[in-house]
């Protein structure tokens, strides 16, 4: 089943409808705003600047709104090379753009930027610092500017290999030892960005080498084991409590 969308058709005034130019590239924005407000600013027939994006990702619980069609050429890069052969994403930061962004999100995007990627497949899921080459691009390749401020574009882009669901040559070993090692360093209590992590990775298949393979079965026992000890953390803590307040607890769960 794809991915569920929300269409939120932009003004005309803001994009170029259809467009004749391979699409091999996916720019990563931050909104600096809200969803509500980036609709409105989209929708909009009197902008000063005119601008639009494709899509748009909420900030909590990843919802995914479309603004422009894929086919046509959205205003949303500074930069009409770039406009003209890429898909723009705003990811929604509430104005805190440099404040870590929910799992959520980052799982929301991951998937998109996967499925474009299956429509469009010159794009490559690698990070790019040349406007001019196929790839990801964080905003700022672009065009000079902090967008997409502190969104983690390599996390959106591992998440979007793992989504993939194959092994594709072009992401190679070392790409996957990073992946992993994100993993490791993401692990810390209840962070499900972690778990999303492993899901993600353990979804590759296929012609993965057998070491790789072995990676990911150990990183999936790790995982599982740093989410148990987790768990057991607050009634850990319950236990060293005083001796009536622990008879107590234990009465009434049972």
């Amino acid at each position: 089943m794809g991915l569920q969308v929300q269409d939120f058709p932009a003004s005309e005034n803001n994009y170029t409808p259809g467009r004749d130019v391979i699409v091999d590239q996916v720019v990563i924005h931050t909104m600096v705003g809200s969803r509500t407000s980036a609709r409105a600013t989209f929708q909009s027939d009197s902008l000063d600047k005119p601008r639009s994006a494709h899509y748009g990702i909420a900030y909590e619980g990843g919802a995914i709104d479309r603004y422009v069609p894929e086919t046509s050429t959205a205003w949303h890069a500074g930069n009409w090379q770039v406009n003209q052969r890429s898909i723009g994403i705003e990811d929604e930061d509430r104005g805190a753009y440099d404040e870590p962004r929910p799992s959520a999100l980052y799982v929301s995007v991951g998937q998109l930027v996967a499925d474009i990627a299956r429509r469009h497949p010159r794009i490559p899921l690698v990070e790019e610092d040349d406007p001019e080459r196929p790839g990801i691009l964080p905003h700022r390749v672009a065009v000079a500017t902090h967008c997409p401020g502190t969104l983690d574009v390599p996390l959106i882009i591992g998440l979007a290999r793992g989504a993939t669901g194959v092994f594709d040559p072009r992401h190679n070993a070392e790409d996957l030892a990073w992946f992993d090692q994100r993993v490791r360093d993401l692990v810390t209590g209840e962070d499900i960005a972690a778990f999303a992590l492993y899901v993600a990775l353990g979804r590759y298949t296929g012609n993965l080498p057998k070491t790789v393979k072995r990676e990911i079965e150990r990183t999936r026992r790790r995982v599982e084991a740093t989410r148990t000890s987790a768990r057991r953390a607050p009634r850990e803590r319950g236990k060293r409590k005083s001796p009536v307040t622990t008879v107590r607890a234990g009465h009434g769960k049972e």
